[in-house]
């Protein structure tokens, strides 16, 4: 399926110019579903999960065009999922409340989950985009 700047393929997401802000539901290469917010401005993307309590199991933060994260003002830890541009992990990393972790190669989106999420580095995500959709040219 395809959409402007974005196409999205089973087991691969490559996102060269927009997916369009709001929801989307990720799916793992083993075939579990998240259910994840995508900011839609500029001051959504710098609050991110602060003022939360807590992120739900199999809810997450897409953060697109991102390399690194910050945590600065959160009440609860984070896994900080690094992803390159077609929608493989590279890296999880544990992030404490008040850290900011360094930008790393090959890393093009971020997705934050609860801390101890299963993601692991090789697996792929997919994204399927939810509600609305623009209607293409």
């Amino acid at each position: 399926m395809s959409e402007a700047g974005a196409t999205f393929a089973p087991g691969v997401v490559r996102v060269s110019g927009t997916v369009r802000a709001g929801h989307a539901v990720l799916e793992d290469s083993r075939g579990r579903r998240w259910v994840v917010e995508v900011p839609r401005t500029r001051r959504e993307r710098m609050r991110g999960l602060r003022g939360r309590d807590e992120l739900a199991p199999g809810r997450a933060l897409l953060l697109l065009r991102t390399r690194s994260v910050q945590t600065a003002g959160m009440r609860f830890p984070i896994s900080a999922v690094l992803l390159d541009a077609h929608g493989t992990v590279l890296h999880v990393l544990h992030v404490g409340a008040g850290r900011v972790t360094r930008p790393r190669r090959r890393v093009r989106h971020v997705l934050e989950c609860p801390a101890g999420t299963d993601l692991r580095p090789g697996d792929r995500l997919s994204l399927e985009p939810v509600g609305p959709r623009r209607a293409g040219p």
